[in-house]
């Protein structure tokens, strides 16, 4: 039912973000007390391999939701100081856990000490679990859990911006949908629903980043999300929050989208 009804949403030409978080967030919320229920019935679950982090999971979807919602209408990310390379580690091991079961090889490196970024912590997290996701659908498409392939992530700084790159040995992109990739409700995968990398986009243009994208069919795609970060021994950072239009252009550092 849950399904149906988010399907029509979406098939309705009046679909929009906030109407799709809604949509989301009530089943969400009662999985969530259902999950509240399980432990207070049967404490020993709590010492259960992954049950804190599946708590910490739908604890961060029912919060992505809600700050979708008001992005939806409108609303500015909720900017506060991110220490950088422990919320990285975390949003690694976070997607290390959620393929454990599967064949596709994860490895990361993350530069020690990375500058502070100032931006809104859940709609960052969000950027990088849905370009890891997109990685790994790439890998194995059909969901068998059983097909080889690697993702990396990397992340570290370059021409005074934060680069976060997602490299995968998928599938890659064809050159006449790179155009296309970014456009809400467009998706050339099985099942996609289109809404994934439009709302990375905006959100990283939303904190004066830029977003990358370089593929090669038959060997894989890279996506590098760029973001300005807090000035060295100031509490300034390198953009202005108030405007949220702007698209820096980090000159000889320029972003490119290639497809070989």
């Amino acid at each position: 039912m849950i399904t149906n009804t988010f399907l029509n949403t979406m098939d309705d030409n009046s679909f929009s973000l906030s109407q799709m978080t809604h949509e989301l967030r009530n089943p969400l919320t009662i999985i969530y007390s259902t999950l509240q229920l399980i432990e207070q019935q049967h404490p020993e679950v709590a010492s259960y391999t992954h049950w804190d982090s599946l708590f910490d999971d739908v604890e961060f979807m029912i919060e992505l939701l809600t700050r979708l919602s008001a992005y939806g209408h409108g609303a500015a990310p909720s900017f506060e100081t991110i220490h950088t390379t422990p919320f990285l580690q975390h949003a690694a091991l976070s997607f290390a856990a959620s393929i454990s079961s599967s064949d596709i090889e994860f490895t990361s490196y993350i530069a020690p000490e990375l500058p502070d970024l100032v931006g809104d912590p859940t709609l960052l997290k969000e950027v990088l679990i849905n370009l890891l996701k997109n990685a790994s659908e790439a890998i194995d498409p059909e969901h068998k859990g059983d097909v080889t392939g690697s993702i990396h992530l990397k992340a570290f700084m370059r021409c005074g911006k934060l680069h976060i790159t997602i490299s995968d040995s998928g599938c890659g992109i064809a050159p006449e949908q790179i155009d296309r990739i970014f456009d809400p409700f467009v998706s050339f995968k099985k099942g996609g629903s289109g809404i994934g990398l439009a709302i990375v986009k905006r959100i990283v243009n939303s904190h004066m980043g830029t977003l990358d994208l370089t593929s090669n069919i038959g060997y894989g795609t890279t996506f590098s999300v760029i973001l300005p970060v807090k000035k060295y021994g100031t509490d300034k950072s390198t953009y202005k929050t108030s405007d949220m239009s702007h698209n820096i252009n980090p000159g000889s550092c320029k972003p490119i989208i290639r497809c070989n």
